[in-house]
């Protein structure tokens, strides 16, 4: 009976050993994706701002990943499919990138962003009555922009309708021009 306790004893305290071993293996992992879901969860429970879209645009790729988490997908985009988009679906972003440089070239946001009270999907006309009057210019043929310099970024809204009917919001640096 001694010896079974004793064999008994041994078996709890090897698994025990192994759990913490796992454990101190695994816990920088686990710190990792808590700080990366804690950022998102931030984000998500806050109105997106233009400010943080500002700091999305300043990361490099790989400082988005680790900040942000794998996307929940990876498009392509662009004329001729030339650009690579990463999608947050909970935030309401998608990143694009393209060959020239490691930050995106812009954001494109969904109907669930909304700042200076506009959003995705609104007409040229609501844009407008909201911002101010801007011109609308064809960019390429048949997709219409209508932009605004907002705090040193670039607001567009992108549209196949001369009217900005269900247009796409886009945010980029001033220096860079949304396609």
């Amino acid at each position: 009976m001694k010896k079974a306790l004793w064999i008994i004893t041994i078996i709890v305290f090897g698994f025990v050993m192994v759990a913490l071993v796992y454990v101190k293996i695994e816990s920088p992992k686990m710190v990792a994706q808590y700080n990366k879901t804690s950022v998102v969860h931030k984000v998500i429970n806050e109105k997106l701002s233009l400010k943080q879209l500002n700091g999305f645009l300043s990361l490099a790729e790989d400082e988005m990943r680790s900040r942000l988490g794998d996307p929940d997908q990876v498009i392509m985009t662009g004329p001729d499919l030339i650009y690579y988009g990463y999608v947050y679906s909970k935030l309401g972003i998608t990143a694009i990138f393209g060959e020239e440089t490691d930050k995106p070239l812009y954001i494109e946001c969904s109907n669930r962003v909304s700042f200076l009270r506009v959003k995705s999907g609104m007409n040229f006309g609501q844009v407008q009555r909201k911002l101010g009057k801007s011109v609308i210019r064809e960019q390429s043929e048949g997709i219409w922009v209508l932009s605004y310099k907002v705090r040193g970024l670039l607001v567009s809204f992108t549209s196949n309708f001369k009217n900005g009917k269900d247009s796409k919001l886009q945010v980029s640096n001033e220096s860079t021009q949304p396609i």
